[in-house]
């Protein structure tokens, strides 16, 4: 099984609640927008278990509740539809603010994610089979019908498959050229694209802000360009093995980390030192080596 190189889904994590967000979304708000989500997020996902805060005192007493009180529903509700399925799964059962809950709850209950196969047949045509999360082929949806339905229901990946076989593909439609063709062209908005500017924006929103956290993750293939062997240059090589890498940026002014892993993939990853808020600092669990400034 292959990945359609053009169509790779790329997920954003970001600190307590491990957040993935669509990347085509947060590359479209204003930095100004970015600094208020940020905030939000971490407000409503502050009382997670498997970080443990010392203390949920905010520095300005009184000013957390005032803001995630008045936030709008339409907001809230726009965020959390940002979420990946593995990051739903896991503030549906740990979130409990009363402005959060009821919006996280509802995408829980009624968010379906697909993948959608392709192989070809020996005549040369294609078929195409949605597969639900469970890995079952799921014959009752189209792709029309999740674009039409786009708030709840997702295609994540899209994979051509070069061997075996799916029984349900006996039950499924050959298409020719132009019908595939027109397929994909339907497919295409519902898949983020993998860009070097997700590398470069979210770098310079770390420089910028210094207290990020998140994992970029995609096909190190797309990436060759002049600009990203620029930035990458100017980091602290350490040799992993061979034909990996890893590359380490330290901020100027905080204490934090930018990390760029090169191996079959491509990785960049955002740490911030909190050990005098959290029992456990992700910068010093994922980045030991470069924890002590």
């Amino acid at each position: 099984m292959e990945t359609l190189s053009w169509k790779r889904s790329i997920t954003l994590v970001l600190d307590s609640a491990i957040i993935f967000l669509r990347i085509s979304t947060v590359q479209s708000l204003s930095n100004q927008q970015r600094i208020t989500t940020s905030h939000l997020l971490g407000d409503a996902f502050s009382h997670i278990p498997h970080r443990q805060s010392k203390s949920h005192i905010s520095k300005i007493p009184g000013r957390t509740t005032r803001v995630m009180d008045t936030v709008p529903f339409k907001f809230v509700d726009s965020v959390v539809e940002l979420l990946g399925w593995q990051t739903l799964d896991r503030v549906a059962l740990q979130v409990h603010h009363g402005h959060w809950k009821p919006a996280i709850d509802l995408h829980y209950r009624n968010r379906v994610n697909y993948r959608l196969l392709f192989q070809k047949t020996e005549r040369g045509a294609n078929v195409d089979l949605l597969v639900n999360r469970r890995g079952e082929p799921d014959l009752s949806v189209s792709v029309q019908e999740i674009q039409r339905n786009r708030r709840f229901a997702r295609i994540v990946e899209v994979h051509e498959v070069r061997q075996g076989s799916i029984r349900a593909w006996t039950s499924t439609k050959l298409l020719g050229k132009a019908e595939t063709d027109k397929l994909l062209e339907c497919v295409a908005p519902l898949i983020d694209q993998a860009s070097y500017r997700y590398i470069e924006s979210f770098f310079d929103l770390w420089k910028a802000r210094g207290n990020l956290h998140f994992w970029l993750t995609f096909d190190q293939y797309k990436l060759d360009g002049e600009r990203l062997r620029s930035l990458l240059s100017r980091g602290e090589v350490s040799e992993i093995r061979p034909n990996s890498r890893e590359i380490f940026f330290k901020h100027e002014t905080k204490k934090s980390i930018a990390r760029v892993i090169k191996d079959r993939c491509f990785r960049m990853e955002c740490y911030t030192c909190e050990c005098d808020r959290f029992v456990k600092c992700l910068l010093k669990q994922y980045c030991t080596s470069h924890h002590d400034f």
